[in-house]
């Protein structure tokens, strides 16, 4: 059999079923940047609805799912996922205030490590395995990269005669800008 990793985007569960009733053994691998790309893995072994699992944390890796007060939810609840342990970096390079914004204090340590907020909403399901659920922002990834649809709207804004701009990503993951005009 062909063993295969997948990640980068949410897994849909038709597509990781496909590939291991064709002989493919799949592991999902989830991780943004800020944490050395992987930080969690899950073999993909049995039939899924909707997204495959994100797993269970790899070594030297923790994953909290807090809500908006920084308190672990209870299994099953959906929270953010927060990410610390030795992969997670020191910030964003020149950008002091993003940072503070991202990286903070893993209060759940006591060894002055750091967490990071990924902005992912996701839950444990029973056995502990993290399931991707969406995004606390407007930030939307197509083909593995991250694209902010407001820095897109901001700049469609500035065009001239533009009043108003909008943008989505439609069901084939195309781009996709409302325009309003100031023309008469």
């Amino acid at each position: 059999s062909i063993t295969g990793l997948v990640g980068g985007e949410a897994v849909p569960g038709h597509l990781a079923n496909a590939l291991r009733k064709k002989g493919i053994v799949l592991h999902n691998v989830y991780g943004p940047t800020e944490t050395t790309i992987w930080s969690t893995q899950y073999p993909l072994s049995h039939d899924y609805n909707g997204i495959a699992p994100i797993g269970l944390p790899i070594n030297n890796t923790r994953c909290y799912v807090l809500n908006e007060y920084l308190q672990v939810v209870p299994q099953g609840a959906s929270g953010e996922l927060y990410i610390a342990g030795a992969g997670v970096a020191r910030g964003y390079q020149f950008a002091p205030t993003l940072s503070a914004q991202a990286f903070m204090p893993d209060m759940f340590a006591n060894d002055g490590s750091r967490m990071y907020k990924t902005g992912d909403v996701v839950r444990r399901d029973a056995a502990g395995v993290l399931e991707y659920i969406g995004r606390t922002d407007f930030q939307i990834k197509i083909r593995g990269f991250r694209i902010e649809l407001g820095e897109i709207e901001s700049c469609i804004r500035r065009c001239n005669n533009v009043a108003e701009a909008v943008v989505v990503a439609d069901d084939q993951q195309r781009l996709v800008a409302y325009v309003e005009t100031d023309m008469i």
